[in-house]
C-alpha cells in the first residue's frame, strides 16, 4: 500500500513542522529564547536550506513562531520531534540529518557560550541520528489530552484502517490487583484486521503466536500520552515467507497511518 501524492505532501509538511519544533526546543531549552537565536535560525534556513521547497521552510519558520508566541515548553517539543523521527526514519536522509545538526548547533551557539541544557539536547539528538539504521520494532507518537479521549481516538483511527479490538489490557489495574503496586496509566490494545490476519494464517500457520497487533498507550505525565504500535515488518522479520512479508508491509503501513494521524485533544 503506497502513499498517494497528497499523502506524501502532507507527510512532508508534518516533517518540517516537527523540524520547527526541534529548533524551537534547542533555543528554548535554557528557558530564554533570544533574538540572536531567532536571527541565526532564519539566517541558516535562508542560506543552507535554500535548495529545499520554500513552502516547507516557511512551515518550519511558522511552527517556530507559533511556539514562541505561546511560550511553549522546550522538552515536549523535543520529544514530539524524536517520536516523529522514530516513526518516520525514512524521511530523514543523511543530508537532512546533517543540515538539522548544523542548524541546531548554530542556534545553540548564537548567544554567548553554549550552555549545559543545550549541550545535552545536542548530544541526545546526535546520538539518535547515529543509532542503527535498522527499523525499530514500533511506531510511536506523543500527544496531549485526556487518556480516555485519546483511547477513543486511537480506536476510531484503527477502525478506519480496518482493525477491530480483540483485547484490552489495563496494566495499571492489573499490577495493582496482582502485585499491589502503583503504576502509570498503561493500556495494551490487541488489534486485528481480519482479511490480513486470514492471509497471514494461510501463509504461515504458526504466525498466530505474533497476533494480534498490539498498540500501547502510556501516560508519562498528566495528559501527556505516548501511543505506540508494533511494526509487523520487524516482528515478523525472522519468518522466511514472501507472502507473509507482503502482508506485514501492508499492515505496517496501516498502523503507521494510525500513529501519524493521532493528534492532541482539542
Amino acid at each position: 500500500m503506497g502513499l498517494t501524492l497528497k499523502s506524501r505532501e502532507l507527510m512532508q509538511v508534518d516533517l518540517y513542522k516537527n523540524i520547527g519544533k526541534l529548533f524551537y526546543a534547542i533555543g528554548k531549552v535554557d528557558g530564554l529564547l533570544t533574538l540572536e537565536e531567532y536571527r541565526k535560525l532564519n539566517e541558516i534556513l535562508d542560506c543552507s536550506w535554500r535548495h529545499i521547497n520554500p513552502e516547507f521552510i516557511e512551515t518550519t519558520k511558522h511552527t517556530f513562531n507559533e511556539l514562541y508566541l505561546c511560550n511553549t515548553e522546550a522538552y515536549p517539543c523535543y520529544e514530539e520531534f524524536i517520536s516523529f523521527y522514530k516513526t518516520n526514519p525514512n524521511l530523514f536522509t543523511k543530508e537532512l540529518k546533517s543540515l538539522i545538526l548544523k542548524t541546531a548547533n548554530g542556534i545553540a551557539h548564537a548567544f554567548a557560550k553554549i550552555n549545559k541544557s543545550e549541550l545535552i539536547f545536542l548530544a541526545k539528538l546526535s546520538l539518535e541520528f547515529k543509532k542503527t539504521k535498522d527499523m525499530t520494532y514500533y511506531f510511536t507518537k506523543t500527544v496531549t489530552g485526556r487518556f480516555e479521549a485519546i483511547e477513543t481516538e486511537v480506536i476510531r483511527l484503527l477502525k478506519n484502517e480496518g482493525f477491530g479490538i480483540l483485547t484490552r489490557i489495563d496494566m495499571q489495574e492489573t499490577l495493582k490487583k496482582k502485585l499491589n503496586v502503583d503504576f502509570r496509566n498503561y493500556l495494551i490494545l490487541g488489534a486485528c484486521n481480519p482479511p490480513f490476519a486470514y492471509k497471514a494464517l494461510q501463509a504461515e500457520d504458526k504466525i498466530g503466536t505474533l497476533l494480534p497487533c498490539n498498540i500501547i498507550m502510556q501516560e508519562h505525565a498528566p495528559n501527556t500520552i505516548e501511543v505506540s504500535a508494533v511494526n509487523p515488518v520487524v516482528s515478523m522479520k525472522a519468518v522466511d515467507n514472501k507472502t507473509l512479508k507482503t502482508v506485514a508491509e501492508a499492515v505496517s503501513q496501516q498502523l503507521k497511518n494510525v500513529i501519524n494521524s493521532i493528534a492532541n485533544e482539542k
